[in-house]
């Protein structure tokens, strides 16, 4: 089951822009919020190894966003 999900296109000035990627949020009982996965378009999912939690839904997809730009920079 999946809780949040948001789906954005990298948008940059270089040979990436306009990669879509999906960034997947899982909530807990407990209210906090765990980054699952980040998938960009053309590579395999990413699987977010267990440990970070985070206090807010936008504290969760901020990491998502980051590490999606991570891997799309290269």
């Amino acid at each position: 089951m999946v809780d949040y999900r948001d789906v954005r296109v990298f948008v940059r000035d270089g040979r990436h822009s306009g990669t879509a990627y999906t960034v997947t949020v899982w909530a807990s009982g407990s209210g906090r919020y765990s980054l699952e996965e980040v998938a960009v378009e053309g590579l395999p999912v990413a699987k977010i190894a267990e440990g970070a939690r985070y206090a807010s839904l936008d504290e969760a997809f901020d990491a998502g966003h980051a590490r999606s730009r991570e891997i799309i920079e290269g």
